[in-house]
């Protein structure tokens, strides 16, 4: 089968197709790899609750301005 018509089959870029068969041509296994993507979060949802309630609390509290116009994120505290 021909990578162009197993990519429109599968519902994947014809790219994939052939990073799938390098991959199963240099380790013997074609399957997805788990450990890729985001790496996973450090606090739970519970913690960053806290972590805003704490911080909301304390008004005299602050961040260091890394530029102008920064406006911290939940993720970036």
């Amino acid at each position: 089968m021909a990578a162009r018509e197993a990519a429109t089959i599968y519902k994947v870029s014809v790219t994939y197709i052939y990073k799938a068969l390098i991959r199963r041509r240099l380790t013997g296994d074609a399957g997805i790899n788990p450990g890729r993507g985001r790496p996973p979060r450090k606090l739970s949802n519970e913690q960053e609750v806290a972590l805003w309630a704490h911080i909301r609390s304390r008004p005299g509290i602050t961040l260091p301005r890394r530029k102008p116009g920064y406006r911290p994120s939940m993720v970036s505290i």
